[in-house]
């Protein structure tokens, strides 16, 4: 057979991050990726037709460095960086929604998970 190699072409600036969930009852996986820019966007897309089912601006002003999605998927992580503040976001990616925000002064952040549930994460 002909091997075809294919892209996820939906992102404008440089993809900065990207998580894989595989969902328990073997119906797939969804790809979370993110870029950074003025124009950054989140991004849940299947690699069975390369396109978004999801997607959704950050609140994030110079868009994600990181992101991850929650035990259950549900739920998905980003850390990114607003000015001089480092900020948090916990998202409901299926309905678009922010959870969860904070923001850390004098702090740099380079990575973040969630830890055994989808109650708590942690940040570094």
């Amino acid at each position: 057979g002909k091997i075809v190699q294919e892209f996820f072409s939906e992102h404008f600036g440089h993809v900065t991050s990207i998580d894989i969930f595989r969902f328990d009852d073997h119906t797939g996986e969804a790809i979370a990726s993110a870029d950074s820019g003025k124009d950054a966007k989140i991004c849940v897309w299947s690699t069975q037709n390369m396109r978004s089912s999801v997607s959704f601006k950050p609140f994030h002003q110079h868009g994600v460095s990181k992101l991850c999605f929650s035990p259950s998927g549900s739920l998905l992580l980003t850390i990114g960086k607003n000015d001089v503040l480092y900020s948090i976001g916990v998202y409901d990616w299926r309905k678009r929604t922010l959870a969860f925000t904070s923001r850390l002064i004098g702090t740099d952040l380079y990575d973040c998970s969630f830890l055994e549930s989808d109650d708590s994460f942690s940040v570094c």
